[in-house]
C-alpha cells in the first residue's frame, strides 16, 4: 500500500483512544450499547471518570499546551454537526437518520478508499489528462481536389516502388533456391569425394614437409646470401678506393709537373714510393686494355671510358669465391648471369598463377598478386641493398642490369597497385636517385689547366684532361639511361643541372675550338633522351639545356669565321635535335646561312 493511502486517514491521538476504551467500558456494563451521540457520549464518559477515578491523575498528553488549532477528523465534525442540528431541533428524527446515514456512507467509502486509493487516484488522473479542449482558432490549410490527387499520386508512386524492390527480392530467393538445389544435386552426383578428400590429406602432408625443410634451409640460404652480399660490398668499396687514390695521386702529380714547368728549374721531379707505385699500375692497366681493344677491332674507343673489368689478382679471387658461393645454392640473385624472369622460382610462380587463373576465371582474383607481394617482400629490399652498397654508376654494365630489373619489377607493380607496392616502388627509386648524386659529387673531376698546358694534346695535362671529360660523360650517359623509370625533372635536376652544367660545360668553355668540342657537343646531344623532344610545337628547348645552347652558338660563331666551317651545319643540327629552332633560325639569318634553312625546314 502507498504512503498516500497513510496520509489520507486520520489516526485519533492517546485521548481519544483512552476515551474511547472507558466508554465502550461504560456501554458494556449499564447500556450495552455505544450512543451515536458523542458529544453527549463525551459529557457522560467524563463525568464517569471524574466520579469513579477521582485519584486518577491526568495523563501526560493532557497536560500539553495545544499552539495551533486541532485538526479534526471526520467523525469528530460529523459530531458537532450533529450536535449543533439536535440543539437546534430536538424533534428532527428524520433529520438525524439522514446524518447518521450519511455518516455510515461516508464511514464506509473510507474503507474502500483505504484499499483501493491508489486506483481511484490513478484513474481520476488519467481522466484529467486525456480530456482536451478544442481550439477553435487553430487554422487548417485549404484542401481541394488537385492536394488530394498529388498526394494520392505520390502515394500510388511509393507503393509501386516497394512492389518492385519486392519483385527483385522475390526473384533474387528463386535464383538463390535454384542455385543451392542445383549444387545440392551435384554434390549428391559426385562420386569423387573419396578421391577429393584424398588428394588434400597428401597436400597437406606436403605442404607440412615443405615447410618444415624450408624452416630448415632458411638459415642456411640466409648464410649464403649475407657471405655473397659481403663479397661484393668488398669488391664494391675495392674498386671505388681505387679509383678515387689514382685519382688523387695522378691529380697531385700533375700539379707538381705544372709547378715545376713554371719555375723552369732543371731540378728532377721528386716522387714518393707509393704515387710511383699507382702511376705504374694505372698505365699497365691501360696498356693491357688498349691492347685488348686493338685485338678486338675496337677503333672508337674514348680513352675514361673503360670499366675497370680486367682480370686483375683482385678480380680473380672474386670470381673464385662468387663461384663457390654460386654453386651452394641457385636461389641468390644475380645481375650478370641470369635474368630475373629466367630464374626457376620465378618461372614456377608465373606458372601457378596462369593455372589459377584458368580455373577460377576471375581476373580479380587474389592469386594474381602473389607475383607481386614475393618482388614487395623479396626482391626489393635485396635490390635495394645492392643499390645502396654495390651499384657503381660509372658502370654502364651494371646501371643496364639494374634497368632491366627495376623496369620489370616496376611493371610487375603497375598490374597490381596498392599502399605496400607503392611504398615498394619508392623504396627502391629513392636510394638510386641519392646514389648517383653521391657519384656526382665523389667521382666526377674534371681539372682546369693553362692553354699552354693543354694545346699539346699528348701532353699528360690534356691527357688526364680529356680520361676525367669522358668519365663524366660516362656517368652523364649512364644516369639519362633511367628516363622512363625516374620522373623527368630529378633526371633533368641531376644531369643537366649538377652534371652538365656544373662540370662539362666548364672543360669544353676551357678547350680550344675545333672538330673535337664538336665531336663532344654530339655525344652530349645524344644522351639526351628523344622522349623530351617529342612535342611538335616545341621551339625553344628545356631552360636548364640555355648555357649548352649558349655554347653552341659560341663555337659556331668561332668557328664561322675561321677556316673550319664544316662544322657549323653539325652545331645546326645539334640544336635542331634539342628543339633550340629560334636560336638556330636567329643564328642563320645573321651570318645568312641560307643553305642551312633546309635543315629547321625538315624538323
Amino acid at each position: 500500500m502507498s504512503s498516500s493511502l497513510f496520509l489520507s486517514v486520520n489516526i485519533p491521538d492517546a485521548a481519544f483512544i483512552q476515551a474511547a476504551y472507558r466508554k465502550r467500558e461504560l456501554a458494556r456494563a449499564q447500556e450495552d450499547y455505544i450512543s451515536l451521540d458523542v458529544k453527549h457520549a463525551f459529557t457522560i464518559s467524563g463525568m464517569r471518570k471524574n466520579t469513579e477515578y477521582p485519584e486518577s491523575e491526568p495523563d501526560d498528553h493532557e497536560n500539553i499546551i495545544p499552539f495551533t488549532l486541532k485538526l479534526q477528523t471526520l467523525r469528530q465534525k460529523m459530531a458537532e454537526e450533529t450536535a449543533a442540528r439536535n440543539e437546534e431541533t430536538s424533534e428532527d428524527s428524520e433529520e438525524d437518520k439522514k446524518y447518521q446515514d450519511i455518516w455510515e456512507q461516508q464511514q464506509m467509502r473510507k474503507a474502500v478508499k483505504i484499499t483501493k486509493g491508489r486506483d481511484i487516484d490513478l484513474s481520476h488522473s488519467s481522466e484529467s489528462q486525456t480530456v482536451k479542449k478544442f481550439d477553435a482558432s487553430i487554422s487548417f490549410p485549404p484542401v481541394n481536389l488537385e492536394i488530394i490527387k498529388k498526394q494520392l499520386n505520390t502515394r500510388l508512386t511509393l507503393l509501386q516502388d516497394t512492389h518492385r524492390s519486392h519483385l527483385r527480392e522475390y526473384e533474387k530467393y528463386i535464383q538463390d533456391v535454384k542455385s543451392s538445389k542445383s549444387t545440392i544435386q551435384n554434390l549428391e552426383n559426385s562420386s569423387n569425394q573419396v578421391l577429393n578428400f584424398k588428394f588434400y590429406k597428401s597436400m597437406k602432408v606436403y605442404v607440412d614437409n615443405l615447410i618444415d625443410c624450408l624452416n630448415k634451409k632458411i638459415i642456411n640460404i640466409q648464410e649464403i646470401e649475407s657471405a655473397m652480399h659481403a663479397l661484393l660490398v668488398k669488391q664494391a668499396m675495392i674498386f671505388m678506393k681505387r679509383r678515387q687514390d689514382e685519382l688523387k695521386h695522378e691529380s697531385a702529380y700533375l700539379q707538381q709537373l705544372s709547378r715545376k714547368a713554371e719555375m723552369s728549374t732543371n731540378r728532377s721531379l721528386a716522387i714518393d714510393e707509393k704515387t710511383q707505385w699507382i702511376l705504374e699500375g694505372i698505365e699497365s692497366r691501360r696498356a693491357r686494355r688498349r691492347q685488348a681493344r686493338v685485338l678486338s677491332g675496337n677503333c672508337t674507343h674514348q680513352e675514361g671510358t673503360s670499366s675497370d673489368d680486367e682480370l686483375s689478382s683482385d678480380m680473380i679471387d672474386f670470381q673464385k669465391s662468387q663461384e663457390f658461393i654460386y654453386n651452394l645454392d641457385n636461389f641468390i640473385f644475380k645481375f650478370d648471369s641470369i635474368g630475373l624472369k629466367q630464374m626457376p622460382w620465378f618461372t614456377s610462380i608465373e606458372e601457378f598463377i596462369d593455372s589459377s587463373m584458368e580455373d577460377s576465371k576471375k581476373e580479380d582474383s587474389s592469386d594474381k598478386k602473389i607475383l607481386s607481394t614475393v618482388i614487395s617482400k623479396t626482391i626489393i629490399p635485396r635490390l635495394t641493398d645492392f643499390v645502396e652498397f654495390i651499384w657503381d654508376p660509372l658502370s654502364t654494365s651494371q646501371t643496364t642490369n639494374l634497368i632491366t630489373q627495376s623496369r620489370m619489377i616496376l611493371e610487375e607493380h603497375s598490374t597490381c597497385e596498392n599502399e605496400v607496392i607503392s611504398k615498394g616502388k619508392q623504396d627502391l627509386l629513392k636510394p638510386i636517385v641519392s646514389r648517383m648524386k653521391k657519384a656526382i659529387d665523389d667521382d666526377v673531376f674534371i681539372p682546369l689547366y693553362p692553354e699552354s698546358a693543354v694545346e699539346n694534346r699528348m701532353s699528360p695535362h690534356s691527357k688526364f684532361q680529356e680520361r676525367q671529360f669522358w668519365s663524366g660523360l660516362k656517368l652523364f650517359r649512364n644516369i639519362l639511361l633511367w628516363n622512363e623509370l625516374l620522373p623527368e625533372d630529378t633526371l633533368q635536376e641531376l644531369g643537366l643541372g649538377k652534371l652538365l652544367n656544373r662540370y662539362l660545360i666548364i672543360a669544353l668553355l676551357n678547350a680550344i675550338p675545333g672538330p673535337d668540342v664538336v665531336k663532344k657537343c654530339n655525344q652530349i646531344a645524344a644522351c639526351l633522351p628523344e622522349k623530351w623532344f617529342q612535342n611538335s610545337a616545341m621551339r625553344t628547348s628545356f631552360p636548364q639545356l640555355e648555357n649548352f645552347i649558349q655554347f653552341l652558338l659560341q663555337s659556331a660563331r668561332k668557328l664561322s669565321t675561321s677556316e673550319i666551317r664544316d662544322e657549323v651545319k653539325e652545331i645546326i643540327l645539334i640544336l635542331v635535335k634539342i628543339k633550340a629552332l629560334n636560336q638556330a633560325e636567329s643564328f642563320i639569318e645573321e651570318y645568312h646561312l641560307d643553305h642551312l634553312k633546309s635543315v629547321i625546314k625538315e624538323v
